[in-house]
C-alpha cells in the first residue's frame, strides 16, 4: 500500500502527538495497563465504562464484562472525552453529546491503530489477511480492523484523485 498519498486529519495528528508525547512508539505498546501508566490514569474495572475527573486527575472505570478488545476500545474512547471533552453529557444539548460521543468514536478508531505506526507496515494486498494482521498486530476487534483498513484505503484513493485533478 503506497502511504505517499494519503492524508493524516486533525485528529489523527493529535492521536500521533500524544502518543509520541508519552513515548509510545509501538503496537505492543497500545495496552490500557501502558496507555494509563505513561499518561498518569488510573484504571478501575466497572459495570458500565465512564470517566471521572478531579483536580487535573483522571480515572478511568472499564466495564468488566467486556473482552479485552472491546476494553481497549472503551478505554481509548472514555481517554478521549478525558482529554477533549468538557462537561456532563446529561447537562448539554443532544447535538453536542452527538457530536462528541462521534469524535470519541473516531479518536478510538485512530488510538488503536495509530497512522504513525501502520505506515511503517507493509500491510497484505488480500484484504482478509490485512485485517487478520492489524487485528493480530494491534489486538483490536476484526470490526475495528475492517474500518481502519478501509478508511486508509479511501484516503489514498482521496489522495490519488487530488493527485490526478491537479495534473489534469
Amino acid at each position: 500500500m503506497d502511504y505517499t498519498l494519503y492524508q493524516t486529519t486533525h485528529l489523527e495528528d493529535f492521536v500521533d502527538q500524544l502518543y509520541k508525547q508519552h513515548s509510545i512508539w509501538q503496537p505492543a505498546q497500545l495496552t490500557i495497563h501502558c496507555v494509563a501508566a505513561a499518561m498518569g490514569i488510573r484504571v478501575h474495572p466497572a459495570p458500565i465504562s465512564y470517566i471521572i475527573q478531579r483536580e487535573c486527575r483522571i480515572t478511568i472505570h472499564i466495564n468488566e464484562n467486556l473482552d479485552s478488545r472491546e476494553q481497549w476500545q472503551d478505554f481509548l474512547h472514555e481517554l478521549c472525552h478525558a482529554l477533549r471533552h468538557a462537561g456532563n453529557q446529561l447537562d448539554m444539548p443532544p447535538l453536542m453529546r452527538e457530536w462528541q460521543e462521534i469524535d470519541a468514536f473516531n479518536f478510538a478508531i485512530y488510538a488503536s491503530i495509530p497512522y504513525f505506526m501502520i505506515r511503517r507496515m507493509k500491510l497484505p494486498d488480500n484484504h482478509l489477511a490485512a485485517i487478520h494482521l492489524l487485528t493480530s498486530t494491534f489486538h483490536v476487534t476484526e470490526e475495528m480492523a475492517y474500518t481502519r483498513l478501509l478508511q486508509i484505503q479511501r484516503r489514498i484513493m482521496q489522495g490519488v484523485w487530488d493527485k490526478n485533478m491537479v495534473e489534469a
